[in-house]
């Protein structure tokens, strides 16, 4: 990742927490820094002292890797693609003749691969034969400790996926996919400079906020495994969703209940950042402790002692 300045740093770092699922206060101990902080440092704050950088950069597996400005020019993915064609022609089996082929004619057994990119960094391949689609880790990607999943439906901890998983992640990426257009609408984007991403928890920022609501009415956007009020979602529910994905079950439920038990302490961070006060407003202190009580909620529902 290239980073240009303190804000870069501080979005690395978050970024990094999080995909370990650590707690601001958990990183601050194994780094042997103050969560204050560490907090500073997550928002950008510029007098960060070098050292402590560091320090927590090594509590997160990360090294710091110096390379001059000329090597940061913007990629030319076509001169990429290539090297990586150059790449897998040389790794392909022989060209064979067929058996059953009296006549000598040559049989091209060569299966159509795509390499799959994420910047510079090769995450894996997805490989066609015969209509059937996989899509295959490079292992030097998946056992690097700062790497991601291509997508949640496809983890790391399997290296290779069979057809129907590829094929609907696939299809959920073409701009024409109607299914995706359909409900398009039902999703929020945060915007912070040149990056678009999703927003994570639109049916909450967009309730919440209002007073006199009557919690158990409130309704989402989208269903959860068939329910759509948001007092009504349970363990079992998150379950059926998994299901309807083809995702791992207890990755998703995990994965739910982590999001659940972080958000109040981020939330905190954010409702104390002076960008948020500097507004003058008093929501984001009245929004804490709704925040708070329904993360708990949700981390009831999901050890089932609400359906």
């Amino acid at each position: 990742m290239r980073i240009g300045d303190s804000q870069d740093l501080g979005r690395y770092v978050r970024e990094c927490r999080n995909r370990l699922g650590m707690t601001q206060a958990q990183l601050a101990g194994a780094a042997r820094v103050s969560r204050r902080w560490l907090s500073d440092l997550e928002s950008g704050k510029e007098s960060a002292d070098f050292g402590l950088v560091l320090r927590t950069l090594r509590a997160l597996g990360q090294v710091v890797n110096v390379i001059p400005e000329s090597e940061t020019a913007a990629i030319d993915l076509d001169e990429v693609l290539a090297q990586y064609r150059r790449r897998d022609a040389s790794d392909e089996p022989p060209v064979r003749r067929s058996p059953t082929d009296r006549g000598g004619t040559v049989t091209n057994a060569r299966r159509k691969h795509l390499a799959v990119l994420i910047g510079r960094d090769r995450v894996g391949t997805v490989s066609e034969e015969r209509g059937s689609l996989t899509f295959a880790y490079d292992e030097s990607y998946r056992t690097n400790p700062g790497a991601t999943p291509l997508s949640l439906s496809m983890p790391l901890s399997v290296a290779s996926h069979a057809d129907p998983v590829v094929r609907a992640f696939l299809w959920g990426l073409l701009r024409d996919n109607e299914r995706v257009l359909e409900h398009a609408k039902n999703y929020s984007v945060l915007l912070s400079g040149a990056q678009v991403r999703l927003a994570p928890m639109y049916d909450v920022a967009s309730a919440l906020p209002y007073d006199g609501l009557h919690q158990p009415k409130l309704r989402m956007a989208m269903r959860i495994g068939g329910e759509y009020r948001v007092a009504g979602i349970g363990r079992r529910h998150w379950v059926r969703f998994a299901g309807s994905c083809r995702l791992d079950p207890d990755e998703v439920v995990a994965r739910v209940g982590a999001t659940a038990e972080r958000v109040g302490d981020a939330f905190a961070d954010v409702a104390h950042s002076d960008s948020i006060k500097a507004l003058g407003s008093d929501l984001p202190t009245r929004l804490l402790d709704r925040i708070g009580r329904h993360a708990d909620a949700c981390v009831r529902a999901l050890s089932g002692s609400m359906s």
